[in-house]
Parts: C-alpha cells; structure tokens; sequence
C-alpha cells in the first residue's frame, strides 16, 4: 500500500470511467449489430416471399397466369408472415418468338429498428418472364 492513499481513490476513479465508456460503445456497437441482423433477415423473408409466389405461377401453365393485377395480400394476409405485404402485376410483352407474360412480385415491409418499427416502408421486387411452354 501507498503512503499517500489519495492517489489510489483517484487511480480506481478513473479506471471505473475508462471502463465505463467502453461498456457503453460495446453496447451501442451490439444494438447497431442487432438492428443489422434484423433489417438482413427481414430483407431475406421478402426474397423468399417473393420468390414462393414466382414459383407457384411458374409451376401452372401459361394460361393459368392471369394478365394484369395478379392478387394482392396486405399486411396480416400472408400466414407465415403477417409483417409483409406482397403483390402481383403481370403484364404481356410481345417478342420475336411470341408474347411472353412479365411477372413482376413486390414484397414490402416495414423495417424494426431499436427504437421500434419504421412508418417507411422497404421494398423487394423480383421481375421475371414466363413464355408458353413447346
């Protein structure tokens, strides 16, 4: 021990801050991380969300896909995902080996961050072409 025991009040004083600092940046740094994991796996769902639907119309026959606004689920609509809304536009392009459909899926929706959920929506769209089947 000291002879002087002030100095090591001040020396464990200090210390406490340091380490105090450090544990708040740790944790701002977590909360950042959790809110990134979370935003990568909702962006995820809205992938295969989108895609599930492109594969049902894929899987029918030309025919079997209608022209046009092909369906729409609001919020609370999709059973394994109530937080997301998906809809379907098809639309017929004529190309130089005969008219294809243009299937476009947009899954959208409202991000979670650390502070709750965003009004802003966010948006995945997957566009592809479906032609009649020789």
């Amino acid at each position: 021990m000291r002879a002087d025991g002030g100095s090591v009040l001040a020396e464990v004083l200090v210390a406490v801050a340091v380490l105090g600092i450090g544990v708040v940046g740790v944790l701002a740094g977590l909360t950042q991380a959790v809110q990134g994991v979370e935003g990568a796996r909702q962006e995820s769902t809205a992938v295969f969300l989108a895609e599930a639907r492109l594969e049902s119309l894929r899987a029918g026959t030309y025919d079997s896909v209608p022209s046009g606004a092909a369906g729409a689920e609001g919020y609370g609509a999709i059973p394994t995902a109530p937080g997301f809304r998906r809809s379907v536009a098809v639309t017929e392009r004529d190309t130089a080996s005969g008219t294809v459909k243009v299937v476009t899926v947009r899954v959208a929706y409202r991000p979670v961050v650390g502070w709750g959920v965003l009004a802003a929506e966010r948006e995945v769209a997957l566009v592809t072409a479906i032609g009649p089947r020789r």
